[in-house]
Protein backbone atom coordinates (compact mmCIF):
# COMPACT_ATOMS: atom_id res chain seq x y z
CA UNK A 1 0.00 0.00 0.00
CA UNK A 2 1.39 3.45 -1.08
CA UNK A 3 1.82 6.18 1.30
CA UNK A 4 -0.49 8.91 1.50
CA UNK A 5 1.43 12.09 -0.36
CA UNK A 6 0.52 15.58 1.54
CA UNK A 7 1.61 19.20 0.69
CA UNK A 8 2.24 21.93 3.04
CA UNK A 9 1.84 25.02 1.68
CA UNK A 10 3.27 28.25 3.94
CA UNK A 11 5.90 30.78 4.31
CA UNK A 12 6.20 30.05 8.32
CA UNK A 13 8.76 27.79 8.87
CA UNK A 14 7.29 27.17 12.82
CA UNK A 15 3.81 26.23 11.30
CA UNK A 16 5.79 23.83 8.37
CA UNK A 17 7.85 22.52 11.34
CA UNK A 18 5.09 22.09 13.58
CA UNK A 19 2.58 19.96 11.26
CA UNK A 20 5.57 17.98 10.04
CA UNK A 21 5.98 16.66 13.57
CA UNK A 22 2.55 16.71 14.77
CA UNK A 23 1.26 14.66 11.55
CA UNK A 24 4.63 12.46 11.84
CA UNK A 25 2.97 9.38 13.38
CA UNK A 26 0.12 9.27 9.72
CA UNK A 27 3.60 7.90 7.98
CA UNK A 28 2.62 10.72 5.54
CA UNK A 29 4.85 11.23 2.26
CA UNK A 30 5.24 14.92 2.71
CA UNK A 31 5.95 17.62 -0.05
CA UNK A 32 6.12 21.38 1.19
CA UNK A 33 5.92 24.37 -0.67
CA UNK A 34 7.00 28.33 0.16
CA UNK A 35 5.63 30.00 -2.69
CA UNK A 36 1.94 29.08 -4.59
CA UNK A 37 4.06 28.11 -8.04
CA UNK A 38 5.98 26.00 -6.56
CA UNK A 39 2.82 24.29 -4.81
CA UNK A 40 1.19 24.33 -8.66
CA UNK A 41 4.22 22.11 -10.11
CA UNK A 42 4.10 20.10 -7.39
CA UNK A 43 0.49 19.12 -7.86
CA UNK A 44 1.60 19.04 -12.10
CA UNK A 45 4.28 16.43 -11.13
CA UNK A 46 2.45 14.52 -7.89
CA UNK A 47 -0.43 12.46 -7.33
CA UNK A 48 -1.03 14.65 -3.88
CA UNK A 49 -4.12 13.64 -1.37
CA UNK A 50 -3.87 15.71 1.09
CA UNK A 51 -3.19 19.25 0.80
CA UNK A 52 -2.69 22.01 4.21
CA UNK A 53 -2.85 25.57 3.00
CA UNK A 54 -2.06 28.26 5.17
CA UNK A 55 -4.04 31.42 4.09
CA UNK A 56 -2.15 34.24 5.88
CA UNK A 57 0.98 33.52 3.20
CA UNK A 58 -0.96 35.07 0.44
CA UNK A 59 -2.06 38.64 0.54
CA UNK A 60 -5.60 39.47 1.15
CA UNK A 61 -6.73 39.95 -2.60
CA UNK A 62 -4.49 37.10 -3.79
CA UNK A 63 -6.60 34.10 -1.56
CA UNK A 64 -9.40 33.30 -4.15
CA UNK A 65 -7.39 32.78 -6.77
CA UNK A 66 -5.30 30.78 -4.84
CA UNK A 67 -7.89 28.59 -3.47
CA UNK A 68 -9.05 28.53 -6.88
CA UNK A 69 -5.56 27.84 -8.71
CA UNK A 70 -5.08 24.74 -6.19
CA UNK A 71 -8.62 23.42 -6.44
CA UNK A 72 -8.11 23.16 -10.02
CA UNK A 73 -5.04 21.66 -10.73
CA UNK A 74 -5.53 19.31 -7.14
CA UNK A 75 -7.64 15.93 -7.83
CA UNK A 76 -11.22 16.53 -6.59
CA UNK A 77 -11.03 13.50 -4.33
CA UNK A 78 -7.73 15.51 -2.36
CA UNK A 79 -9.57 17.60 0.85
CA UNK A 80 -7.75 20.45 1.84
CA UNK A 81 -7.07 21.41 5.58
CA UNK A 82 -7.16 25.59 5.53
CA UNK A 83 -4.96 27.41 8.47
CA UNK A 84 -6.67 30.74 8.70
CA UNK A 85 -5.87 33.62 10.29
CA UNK A 86 -9.24 35.56 10.75
CA UNK A 87 -12.81 35.94 9.70
CA UNK A 88 -12.18 37.32 6.35
CA UNK A 89 -10.42 34.45 5.38
CA UNK A 90 -13.24 32.18 6.68
CA UNK A 91 -15.69 34.01 4.29
CA UNK A 92 -13.20 34.09 0.82
CA UNK A 93 -12.62 29.87 1.97
CA UNK A 94 -16.97 29.70 1.72
CA UNK A 95 -17.02 32.39 -1.53
CA UNK A 96 -14.78 30.13 -3.94
CA UNK A 97 -17.16 27.01 -3.40
CA UNK A 98 -14.00 24.81 -4.75
CA UNK A 99 -15.42 20.89 -5.17
CA UNK A 100 -13.25 19.39 -2.90
CA UNK A 101 -13.73 18.46 0.89
CA UNK A 102 -12.17 21.25 3.34
CA UNK A 103 -11.83 21.91 6.60
CA UNK A 104 -10.72 25.34 8.34
CA UNK A 105 -8.47 25.66 11.15
CA UNK A 106 -8.03 28.56 13.06
CA UNK A 107 -4.69 29.79 13.68
CA UNK A 108 -2.78 29.12 16.12
CA UNK A 109 -4.24 25.60 16.10
CA UNK A 110 -4.50 22.83 18.30
CA UNK A 111 -3.19 19.50 17.92
CA UNK A 112 -6.07 18.26 18.91
CA UNK A 113 -8.30 19.95 16.75
CA UNK A 114 -5.71 19.20 13.58
CA UNK A 115 -5.72 15.21 14.56
CA UNK A 116 -9.52 15.08 14.55
CA UNK A 117 -9.93 16.82 10.74
CA UNK A 118 -7.30 14.52 9.76
CA UNK A 119 -9.02 11.17 10.95
CA UNK A 120 -12.40 12.83 9.30
CA UNK A 121 -10.69 12.80 6.50
CA UNK A 122 -8.64 9.13 6.89
CA UNK A 123 -12.13 7.33 7.86
CA UNK A 124 -13.79 8.76 4.38
CA UNK A 125 -11.50 7.32 2.26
Amino acid sequence: MSKTKVLIITKESSLLNSLTENIEKYNFEIHESHFYTKALAILAHEKIDLLFIDLSFRKQFKKEDTIKGLSKYSPLEAPFIFFIANDTDFYIIEDTKIPQTYYRIEKPYSVSELEHAIELILTKE
